[in-house]
């Protein structure tokens, strides 16, 4: 997970845009000068550092610098320099998305596929994993011979993994014992396991009563610090409804985030949240509220079928509460001025999640995985064109705005329910550019 404390959005950008101005600087005559490192530029050099050991690079200091004054290097897949024979190893890595897009989709209702990830500190090696039998001939239709695949054996298929999870999300939804002790939960392939963090004060024997309802050969368990909750001192009776800020569905028993409270349809306002928060009646803060802002429209989180948003329409909501802006650093205001278009890989985005961002006085970053395909959530619900991205969020952070540093919302959160690309993990947003279409509301900034 890739977590920073940032006063706005936009101080990323300084960081970001920092290997530029040191390449300005050089190329102006500084090349060969022993000019001494500032603190950003470290921040930076560590930054690129961490991401190419991530994706298997060489990341050395020496050779980081290097290419931050190499006239060569672009920046266009990772969002930070690659000499040219490192962008043609990313892009080669890239073209395996698709394929294995495919490949998913094809198995998944087979019962002994146990899932897939891409190794990236590996150089971006496939691994496959089956339960029984053999698949590597189907592997071999999807996958062409210059990408590598190793084949693992496992215990749990996939399905069952999906299973698992959405009965552990079920739980926790509806605060039903042992999994309301539960602090968030996340399929793990590679581990062929449900991670669980449990909260630090549960009660002895948790983990016993966990692995007799779940499966002790199925999850995995910690102890965490419970999330509190928020102190908020906004009115949240008649002040603005901002994106980021808890919102309670009192019929599912459950709390989710407010995404983008200025959505409009037939002159009337509505807060968009994710669908999998499920329908219901809904409420402005925690369970104990009773400031209601409506019910669910247009829920497109649909069992057993798909869509490109898995989002949901709450209202309507008076117009005098509805707003464009985001929370940041709890009290803090953001205005998005836009919806994303474009998704390149590697571009740096942040989650205002009502548990991970307001709770926690943080504001939650990563960057875009990869854009498109499809993936399964739990209820045999398919997301249908997905960004998946490094953010790892957790329960109550569902239906948060994503930004990214053009000040321009990106998606919303919609789940931590899948498996991890290689040893790093992924979640999954629906994108804003889908919202409208699918709900049938246009977003005003």
């Amino acid at each position: 997970m890739i977590r920073t404390r940032l006063s706005a959005l936009a101080a990323t950008t300084i960081l970001l845009l920092a290997p530029a101005a040191i390449a300005t600087a050089n190329r102006e005559g500084m090349t060969g000068v022993n000019v001494p490192e500032t603190a950003a530029d470290t921040q930076v050099l560590s930054h690129e550092s961490t991401l190419r050991a991530q994706f298997g690079l060489d990341s050395s200091r020496t050779h980081v610098r290097s290419i931050s004054v190499d006239h060569g290097a672009s920046s266009d897949l990772l969002g930070i320099p690659l000499t040219p024979a490192e962008r043609a190893n990313i892009a080669h890595r890239d073209l395996l998305i698709p394929m294995i897009d495919r490949l998913s989709q094809h198995l998944a209702k087979n019962k002994n596929f146990a899932g897939l990830w891409i190794d990236q500190s590996e150089g971006g090696i496939l691994h496959f994993a089956q339960t029984s039998g053999d698949l590597s001939s189907i592997v071999k239709s999807y996958v062409t011979s210059d990408h590598p695949v190793v084949y693992e054996r496992f215990r749990n298929s996939l399905a069952q993994l999906n299973s698992t999870e959405a009965d552990v999300t079920t739980g926790v939804l509806t605060h039903s014992a042992p999994a309301s002790y539960i602090e968030s939960s996340s399929i793990s392939v590679p581990d062929n396991v449900v991670s669980l963090v449990v909260i630090d004060d549960a009660p002895p024997g948790t983990e016993q009563a966990l692995a007799k309802a779940y499966g002790s050969n199925r999850i995995s368990m910690r102890r965490g610090i419970a999330q509190a909750r928020p102190a908020s001192s906004r009115d949240i009776r008649t002040g603005p409804l901002y994106g980021g800020e808890y919102i309670f569905n009192k019929t599912s028993d459950g709390s989710c985030t407010a995404g983008f409270s200025n959505a409009t349809s037939g002159g009337n306002y509505f807060t968009i949240t994710a669908g999998h928060c499920l329908n219901g009646v809904w409420y402005r803060g925690d369970r104990n509220t009773q400031y209601g802002i409506g019910n669910s429209h247009s829920n497109h989180y649909i069992v057993n079928g798909s869509s490109k948003c898995d989002c949901q329409a709450v209202g309507p909501i008076s117009s005098s509460i509805r707003t464009a802006n985001v929370l940041v650093l709890n009290n803090g205001i953001n205005h998005y001025v836009g919806t994303a278009t474009s998704f390149p890989t590697g571009a740096r985005i942040c989650l205002s999640g009502a548990t991970s961002a307001t709770s926690g006085n943080d504001i939650n970053c990563g960057y875009i995985k990869s854009s498109g395909g499809t993936i399964g959530e739990g209820r045999n619900y398919t997301l249908i064109d997905p960004l998946a991205t490094s953010i790892q969020g957790t329960f109550g952070d569902s239906g948060g705005p994503v930004g990214n540093e053009n000040v321009q919302l990106v998606g919303l959160y919609a789940s931590t329910s899948f498996y991890m690309s290689g040893a790093f993990y992924q979640s999954y947003l629906s994108k804003a550019v889908n919202i409208g279409p699918t709900v049938g509301v246009s977003l005003v900034y």
